[in-house]
């Protein structure tokens, strides 16, 4: 896959990823999650919205190297939150996979 396209993906997976987290039927399952997992469900968010909006204003010349190096876990992480996110009751299991996706899109772009 080309570099532009790998980049157009990650973020329009990173925007769908943003809106369904603060969807309503998710935030109403966090909700009922314990403290802990609360706290790391909104730090995800706030995560999910920055790696969004640092790769939509990367360069691509910039970025261009390491999306070809992570190209496949990128491409994997895209269909496993597309696959997790079918279901928004599935909290947890949202958590753990969009915590996967976002470490391999920090290795394209710096999330700190």
């Amino acid at each position: 896959m080309a570099p532009y396209e790998l980049k157009k993906l990650t973020v329009q997976e990173l925007g769908k990823t943003r809106n369904a987290m603060a969807s309503p039927e998710y935030l109403w399952e966090a909700e009922k999650l314990p403290p802990e997992k609360q706290r790391e469900s909104a730090l995800l968010q706030h995560q999910v919205q920055l790696a969004h909006l640092k790769m939509r204003t990367a360069e691509l010349a910039a970025i261009r190297d390491q999306l070809i190096a992570n190209e496949e876990g990128l491409t994997h992480g895209i269909e496993s939150v597309q696959t997790v996110l079918t279901d928004l009751k599935k909290v947890e299991q949202i958590l753990e996979i969009v915590t996967g996706f976002l470490t391999v899109v920090g290795k394209v772009i710096s999330l700190a």
